[in-house]
């Protein structure tokens, strides 16, 4: 029996889900940190936006509306908490990767695939430290989810089930909308799974690939409408130009433009060319900064976009900025590790005034600082799985890579990580917080073919066993 009997009339992997998440919540409270809820320095910009209400010019206002309507919500049922607004992702994706596990398992292995994405959904979040993700109060969980979502609603189009592609399709777009930074991998997984299917399957239905086109584009659609409506224009991201100026800086692109202009004409840039930071948000943040002496982020967007435009429509610049987004790229995309970036509610003036005038919420424990340890166990956990698959691979006559759903999905789970890498390395910032919203899921999955492997290893031998007996 694949279920228990008392879930049999109930969505599949629903109750499973929401008691595995509970589960993961009071392990990561016992084990972790005595404390569930965790922020970062941009915690306080959403919560503060959530009241406020206004479309930001640096980051969408989807992630702030989320934390609004569940304060809503919540407020009406006398729950003043920012507990939902971290457990509700983290279910989320538990919900999104079970289903997926059991849509990827083989049919060798049916009669177990119920508990093997159980075990691999619920295992892999705890040692990928992903629970470090989900439980702050940031929109980088979505990342994750928006993957997974995007992947499942494919699946439901692909077999017609209509209900199915409507729920992970608006849980896809959802997600899609919380971070900019999302907009691309969405798109570009959707086109890779266009490509696959023209390439590998022959698969040649044109209406199911509007529909899926159209689609990648709705997030797009969204955010471009909430950023007019806001007061913003016709952008995705009415701060952009200060963002990619500052990455240029960070990856000397700007600093080879100023060379090359700087002796003939009076750059206003020209006058810190000696002291551009190593780091883009020291160009950003910082109070006494470049961006803040040339005009700060109400004086800067004529002067940034006109020398952007000058660099990408130089050829021999157009190329030193290629080549440097592909290094930003391959550096984001090894980046393994959490911790990065958690502050405790104190340490933020804006998260400490809001959280406890708002909320009932009180700092338990002091911020745990170093994750040295936890990052090399989890890192080593990773590494030996990687071996494991490896040698499983190299051995088994059919292997479970050979299912077709599985490699497709191994490729897009590539092809989503270096779209994300892409995204936030070579167009923000290089953060292993940034990579890890992404590479993290690396970790399940392996463990998912793992256990499917040894499951089949078993089954070999047992009917060996009684061959040989019998």
């Amino acid at each position: 029996m694949l279920r228990s009997p008392v879930f049999q009339k109930i969505p599949r992997f629903l109750p499973e889900s929401f008691l595995g998440s509970v589960l993961l919540v009071l392990l990561f409270w016992n084990f972790q940190s005595k404390q569930i809820i965790w922020f970062t320095a941009d915690s306080g910009t959403y919560l503060l936006n959530s009241l406020e209400l206004k479309v930001p010019g640096d980051r969408t206002v989807f992630y702030s509306l989320f934390i609004a309507v569940l304060r809503f919500f919540f407020e009406l049922l006398h729950w003043r908490s920012l507990f939902p607004v971290v457990f509700i992702p983290l279910w989320l994706v538990v919900y999104a990767s079970m289903h997926t596990f059991f849509k990827l398992s083989p049919k060798r292995i049916c009669h177990y695939k119920y508990w093997i994405s159980i075990l691999a959904t619920l295992s892999g979040i705890w040692f990928s430290g992903a629970l470090w993700i989900f439980l702050q109060v940031m929109p980088d969980g979505f990342t994750s989810i928006m993957f997974l979502s995007s992947i499942l609603w494919m699946y439901s189009i692909e077999e017609n089930r209509k209900s199915a592609a409507w729920f992970w399709g608006v849980v896809a777009v959802f997600s899609a909308v919380m971070h900019n930074g999302n907009l691309i991998p969405f798109t570009g997984i959707i086109l890779l799974n266009i490509m696959f299917k023209l390439i590998i399957t022959n698969d040649y239905y044109k209406e199911r690939y509007n529909l899926k086109i159209t689609f990648s584009l709705l997030p797009w659609i969204l955010i471009l409408l909430s950023n007019f409506v806001g007061g913003n224009g016709w952008t995705f991201s009415k701060n952009a130009p200060v963002f990619l100026i500052a990455k240029m800086s960070e990856n000397g692109v700007l600093i080879k433009y100023l060379d090359k202009n700087c002796s003939r004409e009076n750059h206003p840039i020209c006058e810190f060319k000696g002291q551009l930071p190593d780091h883009a948000w020291d160009f950003i943040w910082r109070g006494d900064g470049i961006h803040m002496k040339l005009g700060g982020w109400y004086h800067t967007d004529s002067l940034y976009r006109t020398t952007i435009k000058h660099i990408l429509t130089d050829q021999s610049m157009l190329a030193f900025c290629i080549k440097a987004g592909f290094l930003d790229t391959w550096k984001q995309l090894f980046l393994w590790g959490v911790g990065d970036g958690v502050i405790n509610a104190s340490q933020n003036e804006t998260i400490s005034k809001y959280a406890r005038e708002f909320y009932d919420f009180e700092d338990k424990v002091g911020c745990q600082t170093d994750f040295t340890d936890f990052n090399s166990v989890s890192g080593n956990f990773a590494w030996v799985l990687c071996v494991l698959c490896i040698l499983l691979f190299a051995v088994r006559e059919k292997s479970v890579w050979s299912e077709r759903a599985l490699v497709g999905f191994f490729a897009l789970l590539i092809g989503f990580c270096v779209l994300q890498a892409f995204s936030t390395g070579a167009l923000a910032n290089i953060l292993t917080r940034l990579n890890m919203r992404a590479v993290w899921y690396f970790l399940p999955l392996m463990l998912f073919f793992v256990l499917s492997e040894l499951i089949q290893i078993i089954q070999s031998i047992r009917v060996w066993f009684f061959k040989k007996n019998c």
